[in-house]
């Protein structure tokens, strides 16, 4: 009876597995074509589709390019992947300026991801940072980030109050409220 039950789960599962595979390439097939047409949604997920390997082989550089293009059209999911693969060098290279940079557009929109890394630069162990932000193609602006404790718990505050919780982790090791 043991064996009946354990087959069937196997049988069950590899089931599941090759259903999950069909239902990930129909993702990835039915994301290429809406990016095609440029909806900033469709290319987030085909970014995702790209950087976790969903019904496509894995490519973060791939990813990185569609999460991109989303991001220029002001996809906030896309900005926050956008900054957290510049500040990693994760299917692209390392810019802090860049990282700096998408995080401060995509807090403008709202998120508490990127409010909270904004916090972190500010009370993090670099005395200056720099972020860089794009008047027109061909002109940049760059601001200093000098390390300010004070600021910093103030974009904490500010993340924590969209629920997002590392930021509500960090202000609470720090001994602050949200």
């Amino acid at each position: 009876m043991k064996r009946i039950i354990l087959s069937l789960a196997i049988i069950l599962t590899a089931g599941m597995s090759a259903q999950a595979q069909t239902s990930e390439k129909e993702e990835f097939a039915r994301s290429y074509e809406m990016a095609q047409t440029g909806d900033p949604v469709h290319m987030n997920n085909l970014g995702k589709c790209y950087y976790y390997g969903r019904g496509v082989a894995k490519n973060p550089e791939e990813g990185f390019k569609w999460f991109l293009k989303a991001a220029q059209k002001n996809n906030v999911n896309a900005i926050e992947m956008v900054a957290f693969m510049y500040g990693h060098g994760d299917g692209t290279d390392f810019d802090l300026l860049e990282c700096i940079y998408w995080d401060r557009k995509g807090a403008e929109m709202g998120s508490g991801y990127c409010m909270c890394d904004l916090g972190l630069y500010y009370i993090g162990e670099n005395a200056i940072l720099y972020s860089v932000s794009y008047v027109d193609e061909d002109e940049i602006e760059r601001t200093e980030i000098f390390k300010d404790m004070k600021k910093g718990i103030e974009w904490l505050k500010l993340s924590a109050r969209t629920g997002y919780k590392f930021a509500q982790l960090h202000l609470a090791h720090l001994g602050e409220k949200w």
